[in-house]
C-alpha cells in the first residue's frame, strides 16, 4: 500500500487513467486490490477469532478485555498506566482551532468522542490519541500455574482516557489505522546531486497523503465517515476488521513461556568451514573458492572477511557495493578502519534502497568524513547487487584480487 497502491492513487490524482498491461485502467485494478484485500482481512480474522485464539487459550494463554479484570489485575493494569503509558501520551482535540492532526505513518490511534460533564445540551467534540508505539502492545496483567492474562494497550488507554480529559465525559472511543504513501519519485537529473534529490524526497515521504484507513467492525458509520472526510479518502480505502489492529500486534503471544515450544525456532545460519580467527580466511581463499549460499551460510564470514581486510598489512584497496547497512554494521565499520589506516577504500552507496534511504545516507556521510571514497548509486539505476574486491599484496604480487559476489 505504502509504494505499489500510492502510486496507483496518485495516478488517478492526476488524471491517469490508462490502460495497463493486464488490460485494466487504474481504476479498476484499485477496485480489485480493494476486493482481495477486503476479502483477505475477513478469512484472516476469522481464523484469528475461530481457530488462533481458542488455541492460545487451550494452552493457557488470555487475551482479557478491560470488564473482566480483576481488582489485582487492575491495580497492576492502573500502575502501568501511570507510571509508563500517561506521561507519554499526547491527546488532540479537533476542532475549529485544531485541525486534524497529520498522524503517522503505520500509527494505531484511538478516535475519541467527548461531551462535556454536567451539561445535557453539550455538542460532541473529537479528539485522537496516538497509541505510542515504543510500548509494547500486549501488557502482561497477571499470571499463575499454567496461564499467562495479557491486555491490549490500546484498551487500557481506553479504560483511563477519562484522565486525559479533564472536565469532559468520553462518550465512547474506537481504534483505527492509518498508512500514507512512502514512495520516492526520484526524477534523476545530471545536474543534481542525488543525495540533495533523495534528502527531499525523504521529507516529502514525512507528509505523504493517506492510502488506507482499517477501523474496527464496531466503529459507527459516523465516525467512519469523519475520519475518511479528514483524512481525504474513499469508502474504498476503508478496510473492516474484527479484531484488534494490526496483526502484528499478537507477535509478543509467539515469545511466551506457555506458547514458546509450538513456534517456528529461528533458522541460525552455518559457516560452510571453520576458522579460528579473521586473518585465517585469506590462506584458506587462497587454498580454494569458497561458495557461499546465503541466508542458509551465515553473512559473519563475509563481515569477517572485510573485518580482516581493514586490519592486514598487504591489502591496499577495498572496493565494495552497499545497499542496506543497517543501524548497526560491522562491514561499514571495518571500511571506516581500513581508511584509516590508509588503504584504498571506495563504497557505491544505493541511496535507493527503499526504507533504508535515510540510514544509508547517514552512513555515507560519515563514511566520507573517515577518507572513504563513496559513490552515491548510479543515475537511471538502481545497484541492488552485493560485490567486494579486495586488493591485497601476495608472494610479490600486488594484484592480488579476492571478490565476494
Amino acid at each position: 500500500f505504502m509504494v505499489r497502491v500510492a502510486g496507483l492513487k496518485q495516478k488517478l490524482f492526476n488524471d491517469i487513467d490508462v490502460e495497463n498491461a493486464d488490460g485494466m485502467q487504474v481504476h479498476e485494478v484499485l477496485k480489485k486490490i480493494h476486493a482481495g484485500v477486503a476479502d483477505y482481512f475477513e478469512e484472516a480474522y476469522t481464523l484469528l477469532n475461530k481457530t488462533l485464539l481458542p488455541a492460545c487459550t487451550e494452552r493457557g494463554v488470555h487475551l482479557k478485555s478491560a470488564e473482566h479484570l480483576t481488582a489485582a489485575e487492575m491495580g497492576a493494569v492502573r500502575r502501568y498506566f501511570d507510571t509508563e503509558i500517561f506521561p507519554i501520551l499526547t491527546p488532540l482535540a479537533i476542532d475549529m482551532g485544531h485541525p486534524f492532526p497529520r498522524l503517522a505513518n503505520r500509527s494505531v490511534n484511538l478516535a475519541v468522542t467527548l461531551r462535556r460533564k454536567n451539561k445535557s445540551d453539550s455538542p460532541d467534540f473529537f479528539a485522537v490519541v496516538q497509541i505510542p508505539s515504543v510500548l509494547p502492545r500486549l501488557f502482561l496483567v497477571s499470571e499463575k500455574a499454567g496461564e499467562r492474562h495479557y491486555l491490549y494497550l490500546e484498551d487500557i488507554i481506553e479504560l483511563f482516557s477519562h484522565r486525559m480529559f479533564k472536565g469532559f465525559e468520553v462518550v465512547e472511543t474506537h481504534a483505527f489505522r492509518l498508512t500514507r504513501d512512502s514512495d520516492l519519485v526520484i526524477e534523476e537529473d545530471e545536474g543534481e546531486s542525488l543525495m540533495k534529490i533523495v534528502q527531499l524526497e525523504l521529507r516529502r515521504r514525512e507528509k505523504g497523503a493517506a492510502v488506507r484507513l482499517e477501523v474496527r467492525n464496531t466503529m459507527p458509520p459516523d465516525i467512519v465517515a469523519r475520519l475518511t472526510e479528514a483524512l481525504e479518502l474513499d469508502t474504498d480505502d476503508v478496510y473492516v476488521c474484527h479484531g484488534q489492529l494490526p496483526f502484528a500486534g499478537l507477535k509478543a503471544i509467539l515469545d511466551d513461556p506457555l506458547m514458546v515450544h509450538e513456534t517456528f525456532k529461528p533458522f541460525t545460519p552455518v559457516a560452510p568451514f571453520k576458522y579460528d580467527k579473521p586473518a585465517d580466511l585469506f590462506s584458506l581463499i587462497r587454498a580454494g573458492d569458497a561458495q557461499l549460499h546465503h541466508p542458509f551460510h551465515s553473512f559473519a564470514l563475509v563481515e569477517d572477511l572485510i573485518q580482516a581486510a581493514s586490519d592486514d598489512a598487504t591489502v591496499l584497496g577495498i572496493k565494495i557495493t552497499l545497499y542496506r547497512t543497517g543501524v548497526k554494521s560491522r562491514i561499514v565499520d571495518a571500511l571506516i578502519r581500513a581508511a584509516r589506516n590508509g588503504k584504498q577504500v571506495t563504497a557505491l552507496v544505493e541511496l535507493r534502497a527503499r526504507f533504508d534511504e535515510e540510514t544509508n545516507i547517514q552512513w555515507a556521510k560519515r563514511m566520507e568524513e573517515e577518507g572513504v571514497h563513496v559513490v552515491y548509486g548510479l543515475i537511471g539505476f538502481k545497484t541492488h547487487c552485493k560485490v567486494a574486491l579486495i586488493v591485497r599484496k601476495e608472494a610479490n604480487k600486488i594484484c592480488a584480487l579476492r571478490a565476494h559476489v
